[in-house]
């Protein structure tokens, strides 16, 4: 059983004391990636053996390329000099007695119902509250809009985090797997989320009657798979925020002519050794 204690007092810790710091990649010209030099790629040995999405976003972003060669500051194509301390932080707000007790019953309940349905890969306390909480979190500066849906939701990573941080937002969680629903409908129940709703679809059939403002995706498919198979969800003046391990170069090249890759964002989240990247892309109307 984790300790529901222990948990706050590393959410406290983190939330209180620690930030996200950003690194922007400048936009590839013509949904083209630059040149390898400039993003040195990993080496090419991955673990994707067991097929598991979310195991290789995990594992797979452990193999990092030289970062001393990525400047923390860059010229984006509008030619104006970004700079990350200007961004927004990603915990700002997020520290309330509530919200970090409610995100530790989360995570006590997560760690609890994987004990028999293997919901995650991760089941120390202190790596739950780095790769499932920070991580998730680290992308609350992108979402825009009042309708989000988290496509691929699995054990509610990042949904659930997000939902409970801005509870202003309606979120919908939609996986196809029953299991996977069935915990997030307990998660739902338990935390007393008002703001999220649970849906067990696939996503290819899933018809809502409303569009949405935004469409967050983690450990689901390369970015052309889930440009195909969540376009009908997004509304025209909507987003895509997808998060990857690696910088996903290849992918980018791969975009459809349709949709505008707006920015990519490199993260760098406490204590997670690992390499953490955000893109933000929008349909081209």
């Amino acid at each position: 059983m984790a300790n529901k204690e222990r948990l706050m007092s590393l959410l406290t810790h983190y939330l209180l004391d620690t930030n996200i710091s950003f690194s922007r990649h400048p936009l590839p010209p013509s949904r083209h990636p630059l040149p390898p030099s400039r993003h040195p790629l990993p080496p090419s040995r991955h673990p994707r053996e067991s097929g598991d999405p979310e195991l290789i976003y995990l594992l797979d972003s452990r193999f990092r390329g030289n970062d001393e060669s990525l400047d923390s500051r860059f010229r984006g194509n509008d030619g104006e000099t970004y700079n990350p301390e200007n961004c927004p932080p990603a915990y700002a707000g997020m520290t309330t007695e509530e919200t970090i007790e409610k995100l530790a019953d989360f995570l006590v309940l997560l760690l609890k119902w994987n004990e028999k349905f293997n919901l995650t890969a991760i089941i120390d306390e202190k790596d739950a509250v780095i790769s499932h909480i920070l991580d998730s979190l680290s992308i609350a500066p992108f979402i825009t809009g009042n309708r989000v849906i988290d496509v691929g939701s699995g054990a509610g990573l990042p949904g659930i985090p997000l939902a409970i941080v801005q509870p202003n937002k309606q979120f919908v969680l939609l996986d196809s797997r029953a299991k996977r629903t069935q915990f997030l409908l307990q998660a739902k129940a338990a935390l007393q989320l008002e703001n999220v709703s649970i849906v067990n679809e696939r996503v290819e059939a899933y018809k809502p009657d409303t569009c949405f403002d935004c469409v967050i995706t983690r450990a689901f498919a390369s970015l052309r798979e889930m440009l195909n198979k969540t376009h009908h969800l997004c509304c025209k003046q909507g987003s895509f925020v997808a998060m990857k391990g690696i910088y996903p170069e290849k992918e980018l090249s791969e975009i459809p002519s349709n949709f505008k890759v707006q920015q990519i964002e490199e993260l760098k989240i406490p204590d997670l050794n690992a390499s953490r990247h955000v893109a933000v892309i929008h349909p081209v109307s």
